[in-house]
């Protein structure tokens, strides 16, 4: 299935970079499982590599594809400080 929708995916990333310019910066975060097979360690990497500002967070080592279940508190963490970043979330409680 990846293979067949291959080109759906690229041309999502390639879409967001052609209406990400120097003048308008969209976010972009990446919360990555490392160990996921399908969308891991070397997924990151390519996103880092095609997408401007693109900002990745890389788990644990052991972290797949849920990393919402394997690594809750991680990756909440990760959202809430990019949110900070960027002013979007108000205050902690």
């Amino acid at each position: 299935e990846r293979e067949r929708h291959h080109d759906r995916y690229v041309n999502a990333l390639q879409d967001y970079c052609a209406a990400t310019t120097t003048t308008t910066k969209r976010p972009f975060l990446l919360i990555d499982g490392p160990a996921d097979p399908v969308s891991g360690r070397h997924l990151a990497r390519a996103v880092q590599e095609q997408v401007p500002n693109a900002k990745v967070v890389y788990l644990d080592d052991g972290i797949g594809h849920w990393p919402q279940m394997e690594a809750p508190e991680e990756t909440l963490r990760a959202f809430w400080e990019f949110h900070q970043e960027l002013g979007t979330l108000g205050e902690e409680k």
